[in-house]
């Protein structure tokens, strides 16, 4: 910024009108960016003093005010200082790219904390499906190995009955075996 004040005052304080101001032309030309407004030692604002505002928009005094109030409470001024005791200051703000930028690092933030949101959501789905499988596996395992000793069990019950024990013992083995065989069916079928 200081580089475009400088090319401004020798630009507007040079006398020589067969003098190379072209470097100082492309300085200023060159700024497309940071919005700036000349006002004079009395805080006036000419006529077309302002670089880079919305041309319709700066048609309104208003406007230009409430604009060299933002780059009064941004920035200090850069003084220019010409002949005959004659001072201009440029204000300037930041350029309205430089504004979206300061949004960046935490846009980028959120994006990022999403994303690892999603990968450890995606991490415990897949420990958690991994644990299910886990279980029913080992359910129906327990199921097959709760088989065997049942058929054992009706077996035996078979051989109780032939030997002619009493009934109330049969029946009541026979509820415990039914009741086993349903559990064993229940896991079989996880």
């Amino acid at each position: 910024m200081e580089i475009v004040a400088t090319a401004m005052k020798e630009f507007a304080t040079n006398q020589d009108l067969e003098a190379d101001v072209s470097l100082e032309d492309k300085i200023i030309k060159s700024n497309t960016n940071i919005p700036m407004i000349l006002v004079d030692e009395n805080g006036n604002i000419g006529a077309n003093s302002y670089l880079n505002l919305d041309p319709v928009k700066a048609k309104d005094p208003a406007f230009l005010l409430k604009q060299l109030e933002i780059m009064k409470e941004q920035n200090s001024p850069i003084e220019i200082n010409f002949a005959k005791n004659r001072t201009q200051y440029i204000y300037y703000r930041n350029s309205d790219l430089l504004n979206k930028l300061s949004y960046y690092p935490l846009t980028l933030i959120l994006i990022l904390t999403l994303f690892l949101a999603v990968i450890y959501m995606m991490f415990t789905s897949s420990k958690v499906a991994e644990q299910n499988k886990l279980w029913t596996g080992m359910a129906k395992e327990t199921a097959h190995q709760i088989g065997t000793p049942l058929s054992s069990l009706l077996g035996w019950i078979a051989i109780l009955k032939m030997e002619n024990v009493d009934d109330k013992y049969v029946v009541e083995i026979e509820k415990d075996v039914h009741r086993l065989n349903t559990i064993a069916n229940r896991f079989s079928k996880i």
